[in-house]
């Protein structure tokens, strides 16, 4: 049995496998270290956050619940 974890992205609401998880705080890390020093960054990684949320709410239907370490990869 994996291990899932509640996230809010992008004012969505997701349950997410802990290695996907990982993966995606990597993600945003190497997002953030990208955009540091720019005047509008927090701006940015925000609407890259709502897009990734864009992306995962359609992965999702009533038999699959759970985003996934292939689902992240595919968005980044």
């Amino acid at each position: 049995m994996k291990v899932t974890v509640s996230i809010n992205l992008g004012g969505y609401a997701f349950t997410i496998d802990e290695d996907a998880y990982e993966a995606l705080q990597e993600y945003i890390r190497s997002l953030e270290r990208e955009f540091e020093g720019e005047e509008s960054a927090r701006e940015i990684i925000s609407d890259i956050e709502s897009r990734l949320a864009e992306l995962f709410r359609q992965k999702l239907n009533n038999y699959k619940q759970v985003i996934t370490i292939d689902d992240v990869r595919a968005a980044e």
